[in-house]
């Protein structure tokens, strides 16, 4: 099959679209606050720079060789629905049944 660059820019920007929500960089910039805590600017930008890198090529990749991987191991699309479904379920049911940590001399608040 031969494709105009039209057709696969356009094919391109539509899933790209689809994958957006699920990378959600605005909610992830808060775990990525979260996760990197009070540093300088500077480690700032050099995290999220190396981020931004690493995600672009991974859903480039993805994109790109995403369904001759699938084929190559014989799983089909529903298939791989079903078990993301099933990922994303088992992750947020842990997460509404993890205890609490209790807080740590160094992050507990003072009463003073």
């Amino acid at each position: 099959m031969v494709y105009s660059l039209e057709q696969l820019a356009k094919f391109f920007g539509l899933a790209f679209s689809a994958l957006l929500p699920l990378v959600n960089p605005l909610g992830d910039a808060l775990v990525f606050l979260g996760l990197v805590g009070d540093a300088p600017r500077a480690v700032y930008r050099i995290l999220a720079w190396k981020i931004a890198v690493s995600t672009t090529i991974f859903l480039v990749v993805i994109e790109l060789v995403g369904t001759a991987l699938l084929k190559f191991f014989g799983i089909s699309l529903p298939v791989m629905q079903v078990s993301g479904g099933l990922v994303l379920a088992a992750m947020g049911w842990g997460l509404l049944n993890r205890e609490e940590r209790a807080p740590t001399p160094a992050t507990a608040p003072s009463d003073g």
